[in-house]
């Protein structure tokens, strides 16, 4: 069970470490999608929530470096906690149990990106929703779910 454990993080972590290289490395191709999403350019003809757009380049800008950021650290604690768990898994339960806590860490703050992030700001605050164009209610929500099977996993005792 150690070793599933190792496996799923270390591929949770890899994941998660692609998403923010993408990012970094094609940075324009999703700050368009952010931009959109935040100008809320294509929601329904005649929304009373429009006043919620977010037009200033900069702070759009803003948004996006902070999904970013938020990306490479959950990476950061998820690959610190596969670190960890490979250097323990011989040791004690609960040794090896408090080896997981960065990697917990990192799926939980990926888990709440991707739950208060997109699909409860950018989601219902911007109406990413009603987008055509703009619209990854389906990809965060399989991201959510992905990341909290892990972390229930992650928490199953050994048997």
């Amino acid at each position: 069970m150690r070793l599933r454990k190792i496996i799923l993080v270390a591929g949770v972590a890899f994941h998660l470490t692609l998403i923010a290289f993408n990012n970094i490395f094609d940075y324009s191709s999703n700050e368009q999608f952010v931009r959109g999403v935040l100008s809320m350019g294509d929601v329904f003809s005649g929304s009373k929530n429009l006043w919620r757009s977010i037009q200033m380049p900069w702070l759009q800008s803003a948004v996006y470096l902070l999904i970013i950021a938020t990306e490479t650290i959950a990476a950061g604690l998820m690959w610190i906690g596969f670190t960890r768990m490979i250097a323990s898994r011989n040791d004690s339960d609960q040794h090896f149990s408090s080896s997981m806590q960065s990697a917990a860490n990192g799926i939980i703050l990926a888990a709440t990106l991707w739950l208060t992030g997109f699909l409860t700001i950018a989601g219902e605050w911007f109406l990413m929703y009603q987008s055509q164009t703009w619209n990854a209610q389906s990809t965060a929500f399989a991201l959510l779910i992905s990341y909290l099977l892990v972390l229930l996993y992650l928490e199953k005792k050994s048997s």
